[in-house]
């Protein structure tokens, strides 16, 4: 455990006690600014310890390598990142073979590329985003036991109706696959959501002309509502749930602030909904988009429309969520 990258802490019991290491601190202020938010990895093929430090004064993020965790020596910076580094491997559309290296930075904007130990080389210029809206500060759970790389995040400036202040996102696993745009990042929410699922009403694919609605009804507002869409020559979907409202423009193939082109004439939407947070997945998980909700909207419906035009055919699914609170 690391205080802004400068002081370590150690625990012999599993976590339970910290004590502070008398060498601190571990790593000198490099930019001699505000160095912090350190991330620290094994690298096996060097078998070092890499450390990912973002540097204040706006000079990205540095990369450090150790052999005990206590001396650390520089070996590269990467600009243009700001807080909150992430590095982490996976596999290209699964194949362990063929892998690619994800740097993130604070605003979830990230690179691909290829990690030496030291250095990071990206694969292209600028960056890729699958995170929209008010997802920051994102981390992930290092060595979870079945492989998969699950990610959390601060929604920032959303405050709580319950006993509690701010939220994180729900968790949601990150992968790589092949799109038309090249190699883009995927995030979907965990197959352990559906533990909560307490109660589901849905309808049969059906045809959907302009502006009518296909409605089902539910008893709760805590939902997971899965949406597929076949286009036709609808320019507009809505899909409205209790205290809140998703709009696919398609003509513009965007979901809300994302861009999201159709494959193959079709979309799929999910919703999470809690009581003050929504989180949009399109296509997916090819756009996970995060934001705020009604924290009193009561039950009601679940209903799609389109406009514009007619699509050829949807189905939806509402499966209610159970509350986590004990």
């Amino acid at each position: 455990m690391r205080d802004k990258g400068k002081k370590l802490w150690h625990s012999n019991d599993n976590g339970r006690t910290f004590t502070k290491y008398e060498g601190n601190p571990v790593v000198e202020n490099i930019s001699g600014g505000n160095d912090r938010d350190p991330k620290v990895l094994w690298h096996e093929p060097t078998q070092k310890w890499v450390m990912v430090l973002f540097l204040g004064k706006g000079r990205g993020f540095a990369f450090l390598t150790s052999d005990d965790l206590k001396t650390w020596k520089q070996h590269s910076e990467i600009r243009g990142f700001h807080e909150c580094p992430e590095l982490f491997e996976l596999p290209v559309d699964g194949d362990e073979k063929n892998t690619k290296w994800v740097l993130f930075g604070g605003d979830a904007k990230y690179m691909l590329g290829r990690f030496d130990g030291k250095e990071y080389t990206p694969d292209h210029k600028g960056k890729h985003q699958v995170h929209w809206g008010r997802y920051y500060a994102s981390q992930t759970f290092s060595n979870a036991p079945d492989g998969r790389r699950i990610q959390m995040a601060w929604l920032r400036g959303l405050t709580s109706p319950g006993p509690y202040n701010q939220h994180f996102s729900f968790p949601h696993r990150l992968t790589l696959r092949t799109t038309a745009d090249g190699v883009r990042m995927f995030a979907e929410p965990i197959e352990e959501i559906e533990k909560l699922h307490n109660g589901t009403v849905e309808l049969e694919a059906a045809s959907l002309a302009d502006g009518k609605s296909l409605v089902v009804p539910v008893s709760s507002d805590l939902l997971d509502v899965r949406l597929s869409v076949e286009l036709g020559d609808a320019k507009q979907i809505t899909l409205d749930l209790p205290g809140r409202s998703v709009t696919y423009d398609a003509a513009a193939q965007r979901l809300g602030p994302a861009p999201l082109n159709p494959i193959d004439g079709r979309i799929t939407i999910r919703v999470l909904a809690d009581r003050a947070i929504t989180e949009i997945i399109g296509n997916d998980g090819r756009v996970y988009i995060s934001g705020g909700g009604d924290p009193e909207p009561g039950a009601g419906q679940v209903s799609v429309t389109a406009a514009g035009g007619n699509a050829k055919r949807v189905s939806l699914e509402a499966h209610q969520i159970k509350s986590i609170w004990k």
